[in-house]
């Protein structure tokens, strides 16, 4: 098994949310019975327990990974009273992240200036939104090569011991996460 590690990784994304000032969050996670679902689900509970930040009830949503789930949510997200919204909304995924921007743009709300937005997996068109989609690099190139030299091992050797490796996501940093005063 080789994985990334999901709860690390958006520990470090809510650590520097609430560097940025934010104080109530938003997630639209992903399909439930995924793993990494339940690991982001765990390490923003972590990151905003450990930051004193509100994880707004009323702004946790279950989306299936896709655009369209994406802009569904923020837009009942969006409903909801401003003193109450979240000031950033962590997405599952880079594909609902963009589907929440769209959302935010068709009823006038700035990215990041009335609101931020965090996606997962750092697909290529992310840099290219407007603005560039602040999201969590998955190591996949890593994690392929390593399963390739742990194959050709196995193949090598056909009695070793079951392996797991965790690799380590990195933040991207771009420009869908404001300031907040």
């Amino acid at each position: 098994n080789i994985y990334p590690d999901d709860e690390r990784a958006i520990l470090d994304a809510v650590n520097y949310i609430a560097d940025q000032g934010h104080q109530r969050i938003g997630f639209i996670e992903g399909r439930p019975e995924f793993e990494a679902t339940i690991a982001r689900r765990r390490g923003i509970e972590i990151g905003c327990a450990a930051n004193h930040l509100v994880l707004v009830d009323d702004a946790v949503k279950v989306g299936d990974f896709s655009p369209a789930a994406g802009k569904k949510l923020m837009a009942e997200i969006l409903q909801l009273p401003a003193a109450t919204r979240p000031t950033c909304v962590i997405c599952a995924n880079d594909d609902m992240a963009l589907g929440a921007m769209r959302a935010c743009y068709e009823r006038g709300i700035k990215v990041p200036d009335d609101i931020s937005i965090m996606g997962f997996d750092n697909v290529a068109y992310a840099r290219l939104s407007t603005p560039s989609l602040t999201t969590i690099n998955n190591p996949i190139q890593e994690m392929a090569s390593a399963g390739i030299k742990r194959l050709i091992s196995i193949i090598d050797n056909p009695h070793q011991e079951r392996l797991s490796m965790v690799m380590t996501p990195a933040l991207v940093i771009r420009e869908s996460i404001g300031q907040q005063n």
